[in-house]
């Protein structure tokens, strides 16, 4: 899988493509064969090779919803200076950015949600990062930080409105 958008990328972005059970991100070389680029090490959460051979995708997707796997990466996104994308764990899509530069990463469990607004993870540029919110989780941040009216003044949000595309900035170095 890929979010390589073709008609409206830059020069600064590259293709990437991940399995589903596996934390393996692919390209392809000047022979158009595929090749791993990146492999992604979530440390005790990682897939045992036993499980990576399994047959049993149920058996699989429970490990991550139960929390004791990260795994099925999507929403691949790489630039010169980033490298992001999504994963699931416990019942929940989360994303990270890894910086290049800095060799830091940033993940969606890490971040507090005084001054966050939960969503599903869009893409990147290497000056923001974009979600899609639910409403639902707009007006609970509207709620809850006194910031956020600020912020969004004159924003309508109704519970059935269309997710709300939300823009981040990144730091150079997270």
């Amino acid at each position: 899988m890929s979010t390589f958008d073709p008609v409206s990328s830059g020069s600064y972005e590259h293709v990437l493509f991940a399995g589903i059970f596996e934390n393996n991100l692919y390209t392809l070389d000047e022979q158009d064969r595929l090749q791993v680029k990146y492999k992604v090490d979530f440390g005790k959460y990682n897939l045992t090779e036993q499980e990576l051979q399994s047959d049993d995708n149920r058996k699989i997707a429970k490990l991550w919803q139960d929390g004791k796997r990260k795994t099925y990466l999507d929403r691949l996104h790489e630039t010169d200076l980033f490298l992001g994308f999504s994963y699931l764990f416990k019942d929940k899509e989360e994303f990270c950015i890894y910086s290049k530069t800095s060799g830091t990463s940033l993940s969606s469990e890490n971040i507090g949600n005084s001054d966050f607004i939960s969503g599903i993870f869009v893409g990147f540029t290497d000056d923001y990062f974009v979600i899609a919110a639910e409403p639902l989780n707009v007006i609970d941040y509207l709620k809850r930080n006194e910031k956020g009216t600020e912020r969004f003044k004159g924003l309508d949000v109704k519970e059935g409105d269309n997710p709300i595309l939300v823009y981040y900035r990144l730091e150079k170095e997270l």
